[in-house]
């Protein structure tokens, strides 16, 4: 005979009724069941371990009484050969079934409802609110004791101290000194007017960390993928993008960006993504390559651009910012990984919507306006000013560094390192 996933779940229970605890920490109760009776028998297991701290057919049976359900049933489930180390498993498939069922009623009735007169924006509000209460009620992690939060502390503070941070490097050896990189769970916002090279940094940055081992998701409203992949083969081969695009290179140096090409595929672990733009895309192909490839860094160019869970035309920008800024530092947090969002300043040098982003952002980058540039001495670059700025607030600013951007082929390189060396100098941090 071949029982459910629901039966047999039951029937692991009778015997191992000290993991029906970890059970309800995924299935809260039996309304999840698509089987009725089994939800029934549920509630009453429920109901027997509040009441006498143990699970067996012989004080379950009072909670079967009044349910009006047949012991000999559990009896039958309890037959089939599983291992007790299945039962947390066996729990999730029924919670996802649940979920499935669910999500495909709330798809079906927002169908329906485009066939009547209902407002359609209201009609996607209440299907997106459905499905966001569907996801709240199955949580991945649960509240942890305080003795393991300790010994991960301290085993943080060894892991720093021998220089095995979990920090991810920004790429640049003069952010990289003062903030000691990115920290797990942050969102760093790097900001600046139009055409003043955040998107330039943060690809040197992506690629940065891709090429190094870390796996990598860039999220690009702006460019298409090729051009993003073209223009940080172009920064390492120092080819001018003009040349490009008026058709001006040798043979010798397409042959160079192509071989660059070849090089990135072999080196770099990153998947780049120009076809989501709206912030409920983002969480999800976030969450799906978080899961399918361990990714540790995520960038999106650029926050304005994303599309907001709803789009109302009496709506307040600011709102619509708000619910995207914390979309990602949802992402940021949640999946214990590191998350670049760009943002536009606009002419006060202000991000826009500024109070909802600085609210949610760990740490930001502030690209200074360009009458304080400085020119190099050999007149092929400018230094330009880099505000740094973090959550805790005044005390804990890291103040201001300079950078290069070099003119003729757009990039971006370190100040400390101005003799030309590519690699960056190896020095003590600065905290």
């Amino acid at each position: 005979m071949t029982f459910t996933n629901e039966q047999i779940l039951l029937g692991e229970l009778i015997g191992n009724g000290s993991k029906l605890t970890e059970v309800r920490a995924i299935i809260a109760d039996g309304d999840i069941f698509q089987d009725t009776e089994c939800g029934r028998y549920y509630d009453a297991f429920i109901e027997c371990l509040d009441i006498h701290g143990e699970l067996d057919l012989v004080t379950v049976s009072d909670s079967l009484k009044i349910r009006q359900l047949s012991p000999e049933v559990l009896i039958e489930w309890s037959m089939v050969e599983y291992s007790a180390r299945n039962i947390a498993k066996h729990a999730r498939i029924v919670a996802e079934q649940f979920m499935k069922r669910e999500g495909a009623k709330t798809i079906l009735s927002l169908n329906a409802d485009f066939q009547e007169t209902i407002d359609p924006l209201e009609s996607v509000d209440s299907a997106i609110s459905k499905l966001m209460s569907l996801r709240g009620q199955f949580q991945k992690e649960h509240s942890t004791s305080l003795s393991i939060i300790v010994k991960e502390t301290q085993l943080m503070i060894d892991r720093h101290y021998e220089g095995k941070p979990d920090s991810i490097k920004f790429g640049f050896v003069d952010i990289d000194n003062v903030t000691g990189g990115m920290e797990r769970g942050n969102l760093i916002i790097y900001a600046a007017k139009a055409k003043r090279g955040k998107s330039t940094k943060m690809l040197q940055t992506i690629f940065y960390n891709a090429i190094h081992g870390v796996p990598c998701l860039l999220f690009s409203t702006e460019m298409r993928r090729t051009d993003l992949m073209l223009r940080y083969a172009m920064i390492v081969q120092k080819i001018k993008w003009l040349d490009y695009i008026q058709r001006k290179l040798s043979s010798g140096d397409r042959e160079r960006l192509k071989k660059q090409m070849d090089i990135l595929n072999s080196k770099c672990k990153i998947q780049i993504s120009d076809k989501v733009s709206s912030i409920i895309d983002i969480v999800a192909e976030s969450e799906r390559m978080i899961q399918k490839n361990g990714t540790r860094l995520i960038a999106v160019d650029y926050i304005q651009r994303v599309v907001p869970v709803s789009k109302k035309s009496n709506e307040n920008r600011e709102r619509e910012i708000a619910s995207i800024t914390n979309g990602l530092k949802n992402i940021a947090f949640k999946n214990d990984i590191s998350l670049i969002a760009l943002s536009q300043l606009n002419d006060n040098m202000q991000t826009r919507e500024s109070r909802s982003i600085e609210q949610e952002m760990d740490k930001m980058l502030t690209i200074n306006e360009e009458d304080k540039d400085e020119i190099t001495p050999d007149g092929k670059g400018v230094i330009i000013g880099i505000k740094i700025q973090q959550r805790m607030g005044a005390s804990g600013n890291f103040g201001d560094v300079k950078m290069i951007y070099d003119k003729e082929f757009g990039y971006w390189k370190s100040f400390l390192n101005s003799d030309g060396h590519d690699e960056p100098i190896q020095t003590e941090p600065i905290f």
